[in-house]
């Protein structure tokens, strides 16, 4: 098999769906004697080991890519193969490990601070440093991270999931004011895209430190019913209500 027609094949399988026909291509490809592709179909059967559906093997995915990384050092697919690592570590729920996978992420941006997936590697880098667990150091690793995303105008979607993250841990660590501040950030950013995923999440939290930590009742009062007039149904409407019908809320 040669490797135009092995990345055919592959290729096809993988539009189809079938993450276990395209590693059985990609395994026969490695054990022929044809060098030109095989860090390709490291990566790929890698990445069918790490995605299958049913029956997922990160341990063994691991393996593949530190392979191709120590055999194929300039790779075309370095960075993606760095991030995958980073994947591997943090996105499994059977074997997470968050160190690990800050480990990869931090590598990727030192080699590749301006590569394709440079942006969702600073993300997922602070997801993992907030998951860390009984680690403040890591939790305030997490916010440089985030505001390092959050002041790059060329990083979107991830600037504004970055805004939002940053919020809910600066409100974690009870710095109310900067939270407040990185709400409102949030509600103002243009992507619209994002912003609706949480927009009425945001009003609701921001509502409530507004009312209950910063005296500025009337302003999350307004908050609420902007909420409430905006959203028809849903679990912070729901809560909206209730808190609007709380005696002495407002008063």
């Amino acid at each position: 098999m040669d490797p135009g027609e092995a990345k055919v094949r592959i290729e096809r399988f993988l539009l189809a769906g079938d993450l276990a026909g395209a590693r059985q291509v990609a395994e026969q490809f490695l054990q022929s004697r044809e060098k030109s592709f095989q860090d390709a179909a490291l990566f790929y059967s890698a990445f069918c080991l790490q995605y299958h559906p049913l029956d997922p093997q990160p341990a063994q995915a691991v393996s593949r890519y530190q392979k191709l990384l120590k055999e194929h050092p300039q790779s075309v697919l370095r960075e993606e193969t760095l991030f995958q690592l980073g994947q591997c570590y943090q996105a499994d729920p059977l074997w997470p490990n968050p160190e690990h996978a800050i480990t990869w992420y931090a590598q990727l941006l030192a080699e590749f601070p301006q590569g394709s997936r440079a942006m969702r590697a600073m993300y997922e880098k602070g997801l993992c440093q907030e998951s860390v667990v009984g680690n403040e150091i890591q939790l305030k690793e997490a916010l440089v991270t985030y505001q390092g995303l959050a002041n790059r105008e060329d990083a979107e979607p991830w600037r504004t999931r970055a805004i939002y993250r940053q919020a809910r841990l600066k409100e974690r660590l009870g710095d109310t004011a900067g939270a407040v501040q990185d709400y409102e950030r949030f509600l103002q950013m243009k992507n619209r895209a994002e912003q609706e995923t949480r927009r009425s999440e945001v009003q609701m939290r921001l509502a409530m430190l507004l009312i209950n930590e910063m005296n500025r009742v009337e302003d999350g009062r307004q908050l609420l019913s902007a909420l409430l007039s905006e959203t028809k149904d849903g679990t912070w409407r729901v809560v909206a209500q209730q808190i609007a019908r709380r005696k002495g809320t407002f008063e």
